[in-house]
């Protein structure tokens, strides 16, 4: 991974867990980001951040402020 892509992925993971600990600890967050999730087609988050498919996981966290249970 070169730098620049390690940098972005940094970033979108910052970003990421921050909107997610608005809604669950730093420990749950954390098993989030790593959990498979079927609203990311049984990927987990982190695999997605890394693939820098971000969005898709802001979508789910979207979601989930907009009251939907994921």
């Amino acid at each position: 991974m070169s730098s620049s892509s390690t940098d972005r992925v940094a970033a979108d993971l910052h970003a990421v867990t921050t909107r997610l600990e608005e809604h669950y600890a730093p420990d749950e967050a954390k098993s989030w980001l790593r959990a498979a999730h079927p609203q990311l087609a049984g990927a987990s988050a982190i695999d997605l951040i890394e693939q820098d498919r971000t969005a898709e996981v802001l979508r789910v966290i979207d979601r989930l402020e907009a009251g939907a249970f994921v």
